[in-house]
């Protein structure tokens, strides 16, 4: 039975007519009729009288009429919902990304992904306290940064960032890792700002920035010190030095998903927490050790759970 034969059938019942259910429906009165008989066969009796005077249920017909409404119903929801999936899986995943993540590992990621979702597209956004206004104003379908970035919005993790301490070359010092207490004097420009504990944060001048790579330039410019995720300082500006924060400063990056997410959406979400290094461990694919190894390698790291950055050269 199908969904052709019940539109017909509506529109006959309807117009108590097969003549005027066939202009309705932009068919011949015979189509209309052969789809009829065809109906009735499979039901296994008559469904409508037919005579000059129009068309009529008959007494199994009435019985059945409810529950065919039903089942047209059912088909055209199924319909609309199919044709708006179509219309989602076609349309581009909108990306709100935290700078870090699209200077480094989301390219990979992206190609590791397409590989097996050919038709997949993808729009990018940076940006950072931008991000769960995105979310919320649905001009992004996903985004990826901290918990804090993702403001009220369900947010998975998927990776660890070591970040470090960039400071300007003016500064000097002999040690290879300072504290807080040491830094105290100094101008601090913060992206992530949930690497530090309170009480660490309370010791340091903190001004807000939340672009990496500004971040950067501001320190080349001798505007104070950083503290950046050790990703972002892939091909810094002269100008600077990279030691380690005591204690060591780690910021989470995650994805966000808004309250009701596209289909696509769903789907890459759910891939990137299969193959991020939060997920536990398990027997790999092929293609998922190829996007792990092309994601380290992006980052210059080893480990299989937390990013491992590269000592600064």
């Amino acid at each position: 039975m199908d969904s052709k034969k019940l539109t017909l059938l509506m529109s006959a019942v309807r117009e108590g007519s097969l003549r005027k259910a066939a202009k309705e429906c932009g068919c011949t009165q015979s189509a209309v009729t052969q789809a009829m008989d065809s109906l009735e066969a499979e039901l296994g009796f008559k469904v409508i009288n037919r005579s000059h005077k129009g068309v009529t249920l008959t007494r199994a017909g009435e019985l059945m009429y409810p529950l065919l409404v039903r089942l047209d119903e059912g088909f055209t929801e199924l319909k609309n919902i199919a044709s708006s999936i179509a219309a989602d899986m076609s349309s581009p995943i909108r990306l709100g990304v935290a700078s870090s993540v699209a200077q480094t590992w989301l390219v990979p990621a992206l190609e590791a992904y397409k590989k097996n979702h050919e038709d997949s597209s993808f729009e990018i956004m940076v940006g950072s306290d931008s991000l769960s206004d995105w979310l919320r104003d649905g001009k992004a379908d996903l985004v990826i940064g901290t918990k804090e970035q993702a403001g009220s919005f369900r947010w998975f993790p998927l990776m660890d960032e070591p970040c470090a301490l960039v400071l300007p070359e003016s500064f000097r010092t002999f040690k290879k890792s300072l504290t807080a207490a040491e830094l105290s004097a100094v101008p601090i420009l913060m992206a992530p700002r949930d690497v530090l504990d309170d009480e660490v944060a309370a010791q340091l001048n903190l001004l807000c920035c939340d672009d990496d790579t500004t971040l950067v330039s501001l320190v080349a410019q001798d505007q104070g010190a950083a503290i950046v995720p050790r990703s972002a300082l892939r091909g810094a500006p002269a100008g600077v030095q990279v030691l380690e924060f005591d204690p060591p400063a780690t910021r989470t990056i995650g994805l966000a998903l808004p309250n009701s997410p596209r289909v696509e959406a769903s789907y890459f979400a759910d891939y990137l927490c299969d193959n991020m290094p939060y997920v536990d461990q398990k027997e790999e694919t092929p293609e998922e050790k190829a996007m792990r190894a092309s994601i380290r390698r992006a980052l210059g790291g080893t480990s299989n759970r937390s990013w491992q950055s590269p000592v600064f050269k």
